[in-house]
């Protein structure tokens, strides 16, 4: 127990470390209509919702804001922007003194140029685009390919020689991702129907690559976190005393110890994003170890809830259905509509993106034989 007194920050200070956010996800407000703010917005919320599950605090403001909160922050994010003179001026002292930038499918060709990247004029694709796919070597840990389903380009180019191509579009000479030092350039919004738990990994990785220590607060801020608060029922330290009760748990309860050490040795030799990870293995595990603990009772309902509408394996939902039966899951709860969408031919909602891939839940693959 000496090792856990040193790792966990007290209570009333790791809440007030979290109330001081070292990253901000502008969203642009003014500069467009009425009726596409809120999507913006709702874009900019999953980037908050993503970097909250990781361990990393992000505040949510309107692009107004920009110019006000962009002294005190590591990283900003810059979602649909098209920035004024003033902010323009902000964000060059701001990359001048090492912060960085992520701007997600910007028309600014000031701020690109800030970046060395050339812009051409948006327009829609002469074939859907599906998937981003990686160049190597320049970020590390980062997928072969993503899926993003898009209808429209936004070309976007290096125009310096310190500028490359993170990531094009499927097979076709088209960019959808650039990389800088002094930031990441996407030519679209990340959109959270397909390949979220991906893009959410690339969001963390992007991070890392422009401002490491970031992951090594996210790294502690998840022991922290898991560590304080219970899981299911059971605290932490319960959750352990029981798993060494039980000769089947008690190998679970050894690797939470060894993945929890680990993570704290990275955050001293500032291997930040290997602290990370190992952080992420201490959480997964422990929910894990909770699930052993449990006593399963006669006929329960063991469910999934499938947000995307792709499955696990987007476009392989008999691998999905399979390898969810053989964890002993017995039931899947598929998304299939929302607000303004379907993942189906329905007759009142408009079809969505994910509808018009192969992928779908709803568009062409039966699994009642599941």
């Amino acid at each position: 127990m000496k090792f856990l007194h040193g790792l966990i920050l007290s209570i009333p200070s790791f809440c007030a470390f979290l109330l001081h956010a070292q990253v901000a996800i502008f969203h642009a407000v003014d500069t467009l209509p009425a009726s596409d703010r809120s999507y913006i917005q709702s874009r900019a919320g999953n980037l908050q919702q993503w970097y909250r599950e990781n361990g990393i605090t992000a505040e949510l403001l309107p692009d107004s804001k920009l110019v006000e909160k962009l002294p005190a922050l590591k990283l900003a994010l810059l979602v649909a922007p098209s920035p004024n003179a003033a902010q323009l001026k902000s964000l060059a002292a701001f990359t001048k003194s090492g912060g960085r930038v992520i701007v997600f499918q910007s028309s600014s060709a000031a701020l690109a140029q800030h970046l060395g990247i050339r812009l051409e004029p948006s327009h829609r694709a002469a074939e859907p685009l599906t998937a981003m796919r990686f160049t190597t070597g320049i970020v590390t840990g980062v997928p072969h390919a993503i899926l993003q389903p898009a209808p429209f380009l936004w070309p976007a180019f290096p125009a310096r020689g310190d500028c490359r191509v993170l990531a094009t579009w499927d097979a076709k000479p088209h960019n959808a991702i650039l990389a800088a030092p002094q930031g990441i350039w996407f030519t679209q919004l990340l959109q959270p129907a397909t390949d979220a738990s991906r893009k959410s990994r690339l969001l963390m990785l992007l991070t890392a690559h422009l401002r490491p220590e970031l992951l090594g607060t996210a790294a502690q801020n998840i022991l922290n976190q898991t560590i304080t608060q219970p899981t299911g029922s059971l605290a932490y330290p319960a959750l352990l005393a029981a798993a060494q009760k039980n000769p089947a748990a008690a190998q679970n309860a050894a690797e939470l110890t060894a993945f929890q050490n680990d993570a704290a040795q990275f955050i001293a030799q500032k291997k930040f994003l290997h602290a990370w990870d190992a952080a992420l293995l201490h959480r997964h595990e422990t929910v894990k170890l909770y699930a052993r603990l449990q006593t399963p009772r006669a006929n329960e309902i063991r469910g999934v809830w499938e947000h995307s509408g792709a499955g696990l394996y987007p476009g392989d939902w008999p691998r999905t259905c399979r390898e969810l039966a053989d964890a002993g899951i017995t039931d899947i709860f598929v998304n299939v509509a929302g607000p303004g969408f379907a993942h189906y031919p329905s007759k009142h909602l408009p079809r969505s993106t994910v509808f018009a891939t192969p992928f779908a839940f709803g568009s062409r693959i039966a699994i009642s034989r599941y």
